[in-house]
């Protein structure tokens, strides 16, 4: 089976239910995920990612949106969007069957058939939005220590809210 047909396979099973666990096919026990904070290296801190991410969306699915294949290096570039509706409460905010569409990038290197490192890049910002949450205005200061007397702090311009510079990323805060 192409890496392309093992990703195809692996998105039917994401969407269904019955067999997501089949998902995890698609990964070597060696798995690295970069761009997704928490989730150690390994299969089994991918599972745990991906179970809580199901609980919170039960029928969350990946639609492909353009698929690139650079079979010399055994890499998949893929855009897509994953769909899928909140059950349960998500980084506080509560349930009420909020909608989501979330746009996202990965990159996919392959070795024997399974993917061994993933990168993936995701607007966090949208998907804390469609949920129901704030963003409020995070002033972040930066403090001189040659500073003058009496003058102020510089500002930067608007920022994240606390919660996502805390976690850095919400799309890597699904952990139950």
């Amino acid at each position: 089976m192409s890496n392309r047909q093992s990703l195809g396979q692996a998105l039917k099973c994401f969407a269904n239910p019955r067999k997501r666990q089949a998902y995890f096919h698609l990964y070597s026990e060696d798995i690295v995920l970069h761009g997704y904070q928490g989730v150690e290296p390994g299969l089994e801190s991918v599972k745990q990612f991906y179970n809580g991410f199901w609980e919170i969306f039960p029928d969350a699915q990946v639609t492909i949106q353009e698929l690139i294949e650079v079979e010399e290096d055994d890499t998949l570039v893929v855009r897509y969007v994953i769909t899928g509706t909140q059950q349960k409460e998500f980084m506080g905010i509560a349930a009420i069957g909020q909608r989501i569409e979330l746009p996202g990038i990965s990159i996919l290197h392959f070795r024997n058939g399974r993917c061994f490192g993933r990168w993936t890049c995701s607007d966090s910002l949208l998907l804390f939005d469609q949920v129901g949450g704030q963003v409020t205005p995070y002033i972040l200061t930066k403090s001189h220590s040659t500073s003058r007397a009496g003058s102020t702090p510089r500002r930067c311009s608007f920022d994240l809210s606390r919660a996502l510079l805390e976690s850095q990323c919400v799309t890597n805060a699904w952990r139950v």
